[in-house]
């Protein structure tokens, strides 16, 4: 079995997520067991990036998700993340490589916070 760092499943996470958003994929990745889990990882990721409106996004979805009795509205739910993501103005690309470039300065894992905050220090 593969062992990430931590700084690895962010990096996972994040380019995973914003990958299967960017090529509609996003229901399918997301119809899963537990997509909770799924969710709360996917929080986690993009608040450690800076990646706010993703995470507003994400927050709502997880709630919405939660809260549906019915497959159909829980895929209603999923594609209304999956456009909310794509509609963000957030430069998600950038802060996902800005995370990995300081990972990468740092020796190949970072503490689990807003790599943002430590550029301005």
């Amino acid at each position: 079995m593969l062992h990430l760092t931590s700084a690895e499943q962010i990096l996972y996470t994040a380019c995973e997520v914003r990958a299967a958003a960017a090529t509609g994929d996003l229901i399918r990745r997301l119809h899963v067991k537990d997509p909770c889990a799924v969710f709360q990882g996917a929080i986690k990721a993009f608040t450690t990036i800076g990646a706010l409106q993703y995470v507003c996004e994400l927050q709502r979805a997880a709630n919405d998700y939660s809260g549906s009795l019915t497959a159909y509205r829980r895929r209603r739910c999923l594609a209304t993340l999956e456009a909310g993501l794509l509609g963000t103005q957030e430069p998600i690309d950038e802060l996902i490589a800005l995370y990995a470039e300081i990972c990468h300065s740092a020796g190949g894992d970072y503490p689990a916070e807003n790599p943002l905050s430590a550029t301005l220090n």
